[in-house]
């Protein structure tokens, strides 16, 4: 009995490390506990969540972690799932993240959230008033400035979501909205994220999301150790060494 719960452990450990390691399961881990937290404290009858929406916008895709649907206001969720103090503010084009004692820059995930909402306000056509953008850090990340009220962490998730309580749509439309959503997004097949990553490469924006235009993964702000760049800054996708993407800064 003890080998199993020492062979359980040890899988559990590696498990985490894997999930550490790759961006995708890093995200597909944050993405996670949003979708607990929404089925554990709202009510489904209320609040109607659909995950990993793709949409058109233009020539390119954007792709949302999250949109909940209610009668108090359409929310587009972001998710963080990242450690460390996270420094920002709401006019900043790149936050900082400190872990292990080294920085590395990252897009402002509310100007990232930006082109979400406009892509939703397109597909429902209603007013931006009633379209909430929020921001949840999902890992063990500590918010080390003042951050706007829709940047939280997610056990701050459910009571921002509620703190909207007037009735802004009525129940017949919340089903009209769910189903333009549900007609106007990409299917969440393997094909739609091959799609996404490929806008992004088409896209001169891709860089300037922070995104790798290579494995669509995040790009962060990394330190030339050698060579004649030695010392200077320069953008490296977050997945190395499994993609060597980089990019000069500026």
């Amino acid at each position: 009995m003890e080998a199993v719960l020492v062979l359980l452990a040890l899988l559990f450990a590696i498990i985490l490390y894997w999930i550490r390691r790759s961006p995708a399961l890093k995200g597909a881990y944050g993405e996670a506990k949003v979708k607990l937290a929404a089925d554990l404290f709202l009510n489904n009858s209320d609040y109607r969540r659909l995950d990993n929406v793709t949409l058109p916008i233009g020539s390119r895709t954007t792709q949302i972690d999250h949109v909940l649907v209610s009668i108090y206001g359409v929310f587009v969720i972001e998710t963080k799932n990242m450690e460390g103090w996270i420094f920002g503010a709401a006019n900043q084009r790149h936050w900082t993240q400190v872990l292990y004692k080294k920085k590395f820059k990252f897009q402002n995930p509310l100007r990232q959230n930006y082109l979400h909402v406009k892509a939703v306000q397109s597909a429902l056509r209603v007013p931006k008033a009633c379209i909430h953008s929020v921001v949840v850090f999902a890992g063990g990340a500590e918010l080390r400035t003042q951050m706007p009220q829709n940047v939280t962490h997610i056990n701050g998730l459910i009571g921002y979501v509620r703190s909207f309580d007037r009735p802004v749509f009525t129940a017949a439309e919340c089903d009209s909205m769910v189903e333009r959503l549900q007609a106007g997004r990409f299917l969440p097949t393997t094909s739609t994220e091959r799609r996404h990553v490929d806008s992004l490469r088409r896209s001169d924006v891709a860089t300037a999301m922070g995104i790798c235009p290579r494995c669509g993964g995040r790009l962060v702000q990394r330190t030339a150790r050698k060579g004649p760049s030695a010392g200077s800054s320069f953008l490296g996708c977050s997945a190395y060494p499994g993609c060597k993407y980089t990019s000069p800064i500026g």
